[in-house]
């Protein structure tokens, strides 16, 4: 998931929250969870002045599981959902983590040397896996 501080304004667990019962709320869906993985790749990204600041990539997404990823990353009015891949230039830090609930991996990385601290605290607290480049 992006870096929803900056995303949405909430704090990281409670923006988490609503991107997890999004997808969740399609549980009923054909296959959400599980089963119909597509291998698909998508990106949720926000950009200041044309510089990306937080970009999620979002790996083996099922196609059930497309349209909450869409919902969650585009609630906010400022982030771009996409097929892209999340740059790798000017990546200060990501944590890469399976949300709870789903099959895919999403990889989290933040572009400011402000929102290193927040993120690696975030991704502790979710027993995710630290790493300075994408």
């Amino acid at each position: 998931m992006v870096h929803f501080t900056n995303l949405l304004g909430l704090p990281h667990g409670r923006a988490r929250v609503l991107l997890l019962g999004i997808l969740l709320a399609c549980s009923s869906c054909s296959g959400a969870g599980g089963g119909d993985a597509t291998g698909a790749t998508y990106s949720c990204s926000v950009s200041f002045e044309g510089a990306v600041q937080d970009c999620s990539l979002y790996e083996n997404v099922s196609a059930s599981q497309v349209s909450g990823l869409q919902t969650g990353c585009t609630a906010s009015g400022v982030a771009t959902f996409g097929t892209a891949a999340c740059p790798t230039a000017g990546v200060t830090g990501c944590c890469t983590n399976t949300l709870a609930g789903t099959d895919f991996t999403e990889i989290e990385c933040t572009y400011t040397a402000a929102g290193v601290a927040a993120l690696q605290s975030q991704c502790s607290a979710e027993k995710g896996t630290w790493s300075e480049a994408m």
